[in-house]
């Protein structure tokens, strides 16, 4: 995607694993916020794959002024399981380049806040646990 270069999105998922922090994401957040200038775009709670999330966009500049658009929503569960998994979405744009032949050099962010949004909202409204694709301890073969 030459046209964003700066546009990082990484899902990560797990299944049986406890969740690795005992915060949710919007407390990290808050940590986030009492400490470094962030401007929140949107904040709370969601739906991710039909299970309960919190998502958190924010906006802010890196150290040359350019605009950083960063974007999290993680799922929240009780118990665990390949119908339940954790499901994490990062979304970064701006900053500094990571790779391409830019890497090092700090660029502002591709979208505008707006686009970004839309594209985030595509993006989340589109994950999914996929039908059928685990089936349940009372449903085995039973071969006669």
């Amino acid at each position: 995607m030459d046209q964003y270069p700066d546009l990082g999105l990484r899902i990560y998922s797990k299944a049986l694993t406890p969740d690795g922090s005992d915060k949710t994401l919007l407390e990290r957040a808050a940590q986030v916020e009492s400490q470094f200038s962030v401007d929140v775009l949107r904040k709370g709670n969601v739906a991710l794959a039909d299970m309960a999330a919190q998502e958190w966009l924010t906006t802010g500049s890196d150290k040359h002024d350019n605009l950083t658009l960063l974007f999290r929503v993680e799922s929240m569960r009780a118990d665990p399981s390949f119908v339940r998994p954790l499901i994490s979405i990062k979304l970064k744009t701006g900053g500094q380049l990571t790779g391409g032949p830019g890497e090092g050099k700090y660029v502002a962010s591709s979208l505008t806040p707006r686009e970004a949004i839309a594209l985030w909202d595509a993006i989340v409204s589109s994950i999914r646990v996929r039908p059928n694709a685990v089936r349940s301890a009372s449903s085995s073969d039973q071969s006669v």
